[in-house]
């Protein structure tokens, strides 16, 4: 490949090395404990439907795990108890909520309220199979929670019982060590009668597995934050086969500090995911152009990605376009009758025969009825719910939409050197060569080789950056994800990117070692260093400070966020913002109301109560009436929503704002807040 004109350099890569399937590994390592070192946001609406599917599934397998004979576990593989479980959530297939429950239920570490009851007993209630509590298991007793203190203190411990017995939803406990019932009857409820506001959490009993080292949300968001380094891992992989070694590990640079797509990253949710096993069966592919080993991984690879989202159905679409005109050199006629095609990849093959029947067979909502099963499934995605989406101060909610938005929405939300070195990386692997060709005059790429020429690596990068964000400009698709609906782009725009800085880098020190500067490895290195920090900084600047509320970021080009407010853009989506707001509500809000989140689900409401977060005293409303206390989006899309929620809860205004650079991300309302609680939320604001 290093041969030939000057621009196959730039895709003059080589297949990936035992060193560098370590340095992979050590991506992906240190992409996850980057993001679970990261996991400050809060809980979106979307992650309150995997927390609880997650849970649905995992309770399912423990009955399955649990059966006593044949009998039951025949009951539990049957047509009706199979529908009740896994028609919940029919929408998206089963692999990573699986896999978040798993997380979950071995990784989590469960805190419940401690229940003493009126015989002398101590107990846990409210529990599902899958919560652990089990029949011998050692649990932790755990002391009150005040506000201002963490609930995971270790000074919390104040004894350990033993699981007597177990139901469905309660395990009854025998204390072996500590304050006996009669003394946690004191600790547990008659200290905290009266001053409940005062305290986070009553007292607990936490399980004490082995494994259970986080806390439940990280357990839910771990596998996610696997998949980033999966992604970021893939990403090198391509890099070194298409561009060299430097080429890629800055396009896992430039990835990994990208804002909106780093904070998905955290999220219990679908589309890191399918970023990450989508790259990797395109990488898988590219192996197996020269393997049929490669080719069987393709299929394997591909059938998780069908797991995981629909998606996936798209790849071998792009990839057998990119087969078609990548092969047209390829073409040759051999007879009066007979042409020769470029050779047909094993891959396609294997994907149906492999990938298809893993679908089946491992989504139990296609045991039954498979047909009409993967027919409602595909329906449900064809006719989507369409959910408005503010650009430039247009409302859209049914198409057509903007066909310019996902190219405009990229523009905007990725840090603006990117974006110039991706101009300047298109400039040069595929307007230039093509100025080249026209202007030689001579046969543009050489015969019986083009799917692994520069033609053909040109093409693939394209085809398959091009269409995960093409199918927007259609004007139908719905819009209201945003970004995270093209993320499989976005490896592609920062390889780009990086093989532009490469080669500025290339021409720079050329330039400078014309000009008298010693050629020296060392020397070369330490500047391409300092470049490409300074290149990096920014993205890396705006991911780690927005990293909370990245779906707000806006660069320099439409002002930031407060640009964006100003020129109304979409600035948030699904109440993650709302955690901003959960110190006030704790220090004001009176005992035993209900919280409203509004946008959210109680499901993640009720995950803040778990993880201490939220008082266990205040309860978790859902959109029913008038709520006691409300945490509201701020979103044109909810303006009159607002409007009718201030009246309804007899307020004068929000007696709290969650702000970001001056710009309202969520607004509090409490019902029948009169002047003197607009009058003490200003002092709390100033306070602050």
């Amino acid at each position: 490949m290093s041969s030939g004109p000057w621009y196959v350099r730039l895709l003059s890569g080589r297949e990936a090395g035992p060193r560098d399937w370590l340095t992979a590994v050590a991506i992906l390592i240190a992409a996850t404990v980057l993001v679970m070192a990261t996991a400050d946001m809060g809980f979106t609406r979307d992650e309150g439907f995997y927390f609880k599917y997650s849970e649905v599934y995992m309770n399912w397998f423990t009955r399955l795990a649990q059966a006593s004979g044949p009998e039951e576990r025949s009951k539990l593989l049957s047509r009706k108890a199979v529908k009740e479980t896994w028609n919940q959530n029919f929408e998206h297939p089963p692999l990573m909520k699986v896999l978040y429950g798993l997380s979950w239920q071995h990784l989590g570490s469960k805190r419940r309220p401690l229940a003493v009851t009126g015989q002398g007993g101590v107990a846990v209630e409210g529990l599902g199979l899958a919560h652990g509590f089990d029949v011998g298991d050692e649990v932790t007793l755990l002391a009150p929670t005040r506000l201002g203190e963490s609930p995971a203190d270790g000074t919390r411990r104040m004894g350990r019982a033993w699981v007597r017995s177990r139901t469905a939803n309660r395990a009854v406990l025998d204390v072996s060590e500590g304050p006996g019932p009669e003394e946690l009857e004191g600790l547990c409820v008659a200290a905290l009668d009266g001053v409940r506001t005062a305290y986070l959490t009553g007292c607990e009993a936490g399980s004490n597995r082995s494994l259970q080292v986080l806390s439940e949300s990280q357990a839910y968001r771990f596998p996610a934050a696997v998949m980033w380094g999966v992604l970021l891992a893939a990403l090198y992989l391509l890099g070194v086969a298409f561009a060299g070694r430097m080429a890629a590990l800055l396009a896992v640079a430039m990835m990994c500090f990208l804002p909106e797509p780093f904070f998905h990253a955290h999220l219990t949710c679908f589309d890191v995911p399918i970023a990450a096993v989508g790259l990797a069966t395109l990488y898988a592919f590219h192996r197996s152009l020269r393997s049929r080993g490669w080719a069987v991984a393709t299929g394997f690879i591909w059938g998780l990605a069908v797991l995981t989202k629909h998606n996936a159905f798209m790849l071998p679409v792009a990839l057998l376009g990119w087969w078609l005109v990548a092969g047209i050199p390829d073409v040759r006629r051999v007879g009066p009758r007979s042409w020769s095609l470029p050779a047909f990849p094993l891959a396609f093959l294997m994907m149906p025969l492999i990938g298809v029947p893993m679908l089946f067979l491992l989504w139990p909502s296609l045991w039954h009825d498979p047909i009409a099963s993967f027919g409602k499934y595909l329906a449900f995605h064809l006719h989507h719910d369409h959910y408005f989406q503010y650009y430039f101060g247009a409302a859209y909610q049914v198409p057509p939409f903007p066909r310019e938005y996902a190219f405009v929405k990229t523009l905007l939300t990725v840090p603006v050197l990117v974006t110039v070195l991706f101009a300047a990386g298109k400039v040069l692997l595929f307007v230039a060569p093509a100025v080249t060709w026209l202007r030689s005059g001579r046969p543009a790429f050489p015969q019986g080789t083009a799917l692994e020429s520069y033609w053909g690596r040109a093409l693939f990068l394209a085809v398959n950056m091009a269409q995960p964000i093409a199918i927007f400009a259609l004007g139908s698709t719905p819009i209201f994800g945003g970004s995270k609906h093209w993320m499989l782009t976005m490896p592609f725009y920062c390889l780009l990117a990086a093989v532009a800085l490469v080669e500025a880098l290339r021409m720079g020190w050329r330039g400078a070692t014309g000009l008298g500067v010693p050629d020296r490895p060392w020397l070369a290195t330490a500047a391409a260093g300092l470049v490409a920090s300074v290149v990096l900084l920014p993205g890396v600047d705006a991911t780690l400070r927005y990293r909370e509320v990245a779906l707000g970021y806006y660069n320099e080009l439409v002002g930031g966020l407060r640009g964006a407010a100003d020129a109304r853009m979409q600035r948030q989506f699904w109440s993650y913002a709302s955690r901003g707001a959960l110190d006030y509500v704790n220090r004001t809000a009176p005992e035993g109301i209900a919280v409203d989140f509004q946008d959210a689900l109680t499901t993640g409401c009720e995950m803040y109560r778990r993880e201490g977060m939220l008082r266990q005293d205040l309860g978790c409303a859902s959109r029913r009436g008038s709520p006691d206390l409300l945490l509201f989006d701020v979103e044109e899309r909810f303006s009159e929503e607002e409007i009718r929620d201030w009246a309804s809860m007899d307020t004068l205004g929000p007696v709290y704002e969650v702000e970001v650079e001056g710009v309202p991300m969520v607004r509090v309302y409490r019902k029948h807040a009169g002047l003197a609680a607009m009058e003490h939320a200003t002092r709390s604001r100033e306070a602050e």
